[in-house]
């Protein structure tokens, strides 16, 4: 999501595809895992860099994980508003 009125960049993690830590949803499968841990860690590398671009071009990032948008929506939704109304 591309807010540029606040140049702010927020993304939406499933927590299984981008390995959010400490998390139920982070699941590695057992078969293939090899292949699986592979395609996690390049995963992670472009989150990386793609955060770090985007903050080097003086943009906001926020990361919002699906576990914490199932079950806090009301909570996560109110932490960005919060982060947002910040940055005016």
């Amino acid at each position: 999501i591309v807010l540029s009125k606040y140049k702010t960049a927020i993304f939406v993690n499933g927590c299984f595809w981008h390995r959010h830590n400490n998390c139920r949803l982070a699941t590695t499968p057992k078969t293939r895992t090899d292949f699986w841990l592979a395609k996690f860690e390049k995963n992670i590398r472009n989150d990386a860099v793609n955060t770090r671009k985007l903050e080097e071009n003086g943009w906001r990032v926020i990361t919002i994980w699906e576990c914490n948008l199932k079950n806090n929506f009301e909570e996560t939704m109110g932490k960005v508003i919060s982060l947002l109304k910040s940055y005016k």
